[in-house]
């Protein structure tokens, strides 16, 4: 399987052996890459905001680290806007015809 990015930003996928993938196997692909991504920054993420949260508490006076209450909303709607980020994107190329796009390559 060989997966191209064009300047069109629309991915075209194309199999030796099954040139006709059903789109949600396409829109699956795509999704879990775009979320993967999503995941290593929202961890990277949560670990800095606590490293300097406490660096805060430490050096102005009266502040606090957020509660875990916070974090988890702000992660889940980060979630959720990265879900729809990579879904309409991917949604769009797994309706492109292969050939179509092959040809304009």
């Amino acid at each position: 399987m060989v997966v191209k990015s064009s300047d069109d930003d629309v991915i075209v996928v194309s199999s030796a052996f099954d040139v006709q993938l059903r789109t949600h196997v396409v829109t699956r692909m795509i999704v879990i890459r775009g979320l993967r991504l999503a995941v290593l920054g929202l961890a990277a993420g949560v670990g800095l905001a606590l490293v300097l949260g406490r660096l805060l508490e430490t050096l102005l006076y009266g502040v606090r680290p957020a509660a875990p209450a916070v974090y988890a909303v702000t992660a889940g709607a980060l979630l959720v806007i990265a879900l729809l980020a990579c879904i309409i994107p991917a949604q769009r190329a797994a309706r492109v015809d292969p050939v179509v796009a092959l040809r304009n390559e």
